[in-house]
């Protein structure tokens, strides 16, 4: 309303009220405050930092803008020149950028720079500007930090390099098939193993790479591999680029999902890992093994095994008809030592002690006493199973040598000793038995062996050249073995029982 003064004038001679309709203007005032009032709201909560830059300097700058820069507040950053924040080359590049949008009012694209924190901090933003109606001297710029987006691109970037590294360079196939069963991609081993390029086989049907013979197992993997996500391996025959050729492989098998156009699609990744090698390896291992276990299970002599500490571990059938025993558990263990002819246990006690210490090969005749009184004449030899220095097991032969002797042994040890452990009225053997001692200390053997065989040398043994740190006790310790001992209490009450 507004109110004019016509008391002087004649003809109105009062006071003249005019009334102007303000409802739309006031309306449009409280709609332009409640707009500014949501862009200021929506200035403090957007992620993206926006500037206002008149002439170099900042004359506006929200929450993230705040943030970015690194500074307290608004009213701190307001006022400070933009090259605060940025290299001199930085600087130079976003000056040409400004100047060709004021003059274009397009860009090619957002500028991404490194800038600084006002601590120094780098932040690589994502500079996108826009204009200031009104106001050519401004410039209204929105920035992103994409530093942890470029780190991100950057490590998936090496990690698929990696990755299609790894692919070209495997010795196995990877291959991923599609949920029916077509080839997609192929690694270039398979030109290596099959003679395939893998190009030429993307779009076939995995099937037809697969033995016909081995469909019905290679179909049963893909089918556990839908089921539990992966099958366990199978070994099936690849069809290769000769015709009528194959290589033996191992499929590995699992599925994947793969986004494709916005849909899910469920398909396979499956390893082909060539074993033709190693397939006969294992075949003829397994040939080896059936030939040795007929040999020790058909041997006309007997075979034992004792690990480290002298505990049996293994006798064959023979071994334990020798003995005259009824199954292999009788002598398992230490028990097999009870069974030698206490006038024999002495002889066996320093032998094979000496064989312990110098990781000799030992051969000796010895008798065994049956569990039925008879005593039967053996001739046993043991050799250790080495790793380096370490024993791991003796292998050894017993061989009933009964049939060779001119007169038999009478029960419980009456008749003569062997003539490996008879005493000589020769006493020329006990020095060569002092020779031999000798010998063993230093890792050599002294002596002559036609004398030895002669003069009726109670043992054989071949020893190997000791390495001259090899100390006598010390290599005892090592192994972990004192020999055989004599308890001090027999359990039976009648002979000394040795155990090792």
């Amino acid at each position: 309303m507004t109110i004019t003064d016509f008391t002087d004038d004649p003809v109105i001679g009062g006071l003249v009220a005019t009334f102007r309709d303000l409802t739309p203007e006031l309306e449009a005032n409280v709609l332009l405050a409640q707009s500014e009032d949501r862009h200021r709201r929506l200035m403090r909560v957007i992620p993206d930092a926006v500037i206002i830059v008149e002439d170099g300097v900042f004359t506006f700058g929200n929450d993230a803008a705040v943030a970015m820069c690194g500074v307290a507040s608004e009213d701190e950053l307001v006022g400070m020149p933009m090259s605060r924040f940025q290299t001199p080359d930085v600087v130079a590049d976003s000056m040409v950028f400004g100047r060709r949008f004021r003059e274009t009012g397009v860009t090619d694209g957002p500028l991404v720079a490194w800038m600084h924190r006002i601590d120094g901090t780098p932040v690589r933003v994502e500079l996108t500007p826009a204009t200031v109606p009104g106001n050519d001297r401004s410039l209204l710029l929105v920035m992103r930090d994409v530093t942890e987006h470029d780190r991100l691109i950057a490590e998936l970037a090496e990690s698929e390099a990696t990755g299609r590294f790894l692919t070209e360079n495997s010795t196995d196939i990877l291959l991923r098939v599609s949920d029916d069963h077509r080839i997609v991609f192929g690694s270039p081993a398979m030109h290596a193993i099959l003679g395939h390029h893998p190009e030429d086989l993307v779009g076939i049907d995995i099937h037809d790479m697969i033995e016909a013979e081995d469909l019905g197992l290679f179909d049963a993997a893909l089918e556990q591999a839908l089921a539990a996500g992966a099958a366990e391996p199978v070994e099936v025959r690849a069809t290769t680029v000769t015709e009528g050729g194959f290589v033996w492989v191992e499929a590995s098998v699992r599925t994947v999902e793969v986004t494709n156009e916005d849909d899910l699609v469920r398909g396979y990744h499956i390893t082909l890992r060539d074993i033709t090698g190693e397939r006969a390896d294992r075949l003829a291992l397994a040939a080896s093994e059936r030939r040795m276990r007929t040999l020790v299970g058909t041997a006309p002599i007997g075979i034992f095994e004792l690990d480290p500490n002298g505990q049996c571990t293994f006798v064959n059938e023979r071994y334990c008809e020798i003995v005259g025993v009824d199954g292999c558990e009788d002598v398992m263990g230490s028990q097999w030592t009870r069974l030698i002819h206490r006038d024999d246990r002495d002889a066996m006690f320093t032998y094979w002690s000496e064989a312990v210490i110098t990781l000799a090969h030992v051969h000796l005749t010895t008798r065994f006493v049956r569990p039925d009184g008879g005593v039967v004449q053996t001739e046993i030899g043991v050799v250790p199973v080495l790793d380096g220095d370490t024993i791991v097991s003796w292998l050894g032969t017993v061989d009933d040598i009964r049939p060779c002797r001119s007169r038999a042994c009478s029960p419980r040890g009456g008749g003569p000793l062997p003539r490996r452990l008879r005493p000589c009225a020769d006493r020329s053997h006990v020095d060569e038995r002092r020779s031999l001692r000798a010998a063993t200390a230093d890792g050599q053997l002294r002596g002559d062996a036609d004398h030895r065989a002669h003069s009726g040398a109670v043992v054989e043994v071949q020893l190997p050249q000791r390495h001259p740190s090899r100390r006598r006790h010390g290599h005892v310790g090592r192994l972990g073995c004192d020999g055989f001992r004599r308890d001090r209490d027999p359990p039976d009450g009648d002979s000394p029982a040795l155990s090792w």
